[in-house]
């Protein structure tokens, strides 16, 4: 009888522990799993799974088409804090995609949040409502039809800006002076042409880059070969007013312009550092000014920083825009897509670009440009006859 007592109990202390093992090993699965799976601690999942139960529970509405998936991953991107990253639906994501092409109805203009949580214009298209209305690189979109927008909500300000072709939208603007201005507009296709060029006085030539989409680099090829044959002395690059665009098109751009040099850098927050540098299969040898402005943004940043540093160009103008984050694009099917800030550039010299520009060679305000005279071209034109006598 005792010995069968010593027995039960050493089995009852052995599926005990066996016991406490086992749900050990199922706590430590789980949390694997949920790490693994979510990105997320076993306690964090429990913690958001919760805190939706409770708003499902309490919210004074039914909540069954709420879409608390796409919610908590916006959420998610918001909390970094980072006015250049967010996740998409996938119709905002599609949409954004299209914008690459550079073509839609709208009021034109290129727009940029700021840490501020406001929307700036970065620029507004050349020939655009926008432009001939007088919007300025620097102006803060605070209206919409009467509705007021910040940064957090700037893709519904963006629906609101595009539409059909002859709609009307009433734009409230603040300048750079703090004053609120009002303009009505009518939404127009926009076709914004990425390159133009033409000769001007002493036989320079002028190429103007007004965004980096997809074909910029192949149209900045062509104009600068048409340029070419027309036997010109030197070159001007106006950057101004360009927001940037894809970065694969302003490396090419620089491939072209350069020799054998770098262009410039990535580095991420674990020091893992990415360079793009130029081949020697070609490059332009004649005499090269850039004009740069406050609207000189990302991509007009990369160029004209790489041909400062390698002394391939006198900058002459306004300090640059100063957005210097790289973003990564990840298409994720029916679930949308994330854009996310994963690296800061630098300029080959090591320059940090975000939040402080490109510094000119020659400075030059914009403010100094009138409605018949722009100042900026003209010292660029008196620069590049310097280095062509």
């Amino acid at each position: 009888m005792e010995n069968n007592l010593k027995s039960n109990k050493k089995q009852l202390l052995f599926n005990i522990i066996t016991g406490a093992l086992a749900g050990v090993l199922v706590f430590v699965s789980l949390t694997v799993f949920f790490t693994k799976t979510y990105g997320l601690t076993l306690q964090e999942y429990k913690d958001i799974s919760a805190f939706k139960e409770f708003t499902q529970k309490y919210y004074y509405e039914n909540t069954d088409n709420v879409d608390f998936k796409t919610g908590i991953r916006k959420g998610i991107i918001d909390s970094l804090n980072d006015p250049y990253s967010k996740y998409l639906t996938k119709e905002e994501f599609d949409k954004t995609m299209e914008d690459t092409t550079g073509e839609f109805v709208g009021i034109g203009v290129y727009i940029a949040p700021t840490e501020n949580n406001t929307i700036a214009v970065v620029s507004p298209i050349k020939g655009s409502p926008a432009e001939k209305v007088g919007i300025k690189s620097g102006d803060i979109i605070e209206s919409i039809n009467g509705k007021k927008y910040d940064a957090k909500h700037m893709e519904d300000a963006v629906k609101q800006m595009r539409g059909k072709a002859g709609e009307k939208v009433v734009i409230g603007i603040l300048d750079k002076n703090g004053k609120r201005k009002e303009y009505t507009l009518i939404k127009s296709p926009i076709h914004p042409q990425t390159v133009g060029s033409k000769v001007i006085e002493n036989n320079i030539g002028y190429i103007q880059i007004i965004s980096f989409e997809g074909k910029t680099a192949e149209e900045f090829r062509k104009n600068y070969e048409d340029l070419k044959k027309k036997n010109v002395k030197g070159l001007i690059i106006d950057l101004r007013s360009n927001p940037g665009g894809l970065v694969d098109q302003v490396i090419d751009i620089a491939d072209q312009i350069l020799p054998r040099a770098s262009i410039v850098y990535t580095n991420n927050k674990n020091d893992e550092k990415e360079y793009f540098n130029s081949d020697e299969k070609e490059s332009i040898t004649l005499p090269i000014v850039v004009l740069v402005n406050e609207g000189s943004a990302s991509a007009s940043e990369i160029l004209s920083g790489a041909l400062q540093d390698n002394k391939a160009a006198t900058i002459v103008g306004q300090q640059t825009y100063g957005k210097g984050v790289i973003q990564s694009v990840l298409q994720m099917g029916d679930d949308g897509g994330l854009i996310l800030t994963t690296a800061q550039y630098f300029t080959p010299n090591g320059h940090i670009v975000h939040g402080k520009g490109i510094t000119p060679d020659v400075k030059v305000e914009s403010s100094q440009n009138t409605k018949n005279k722009d100042v900026q071209l003209e010292k660029a034109i008196e620069v590049m006859k310097d280095k062509i006598k």
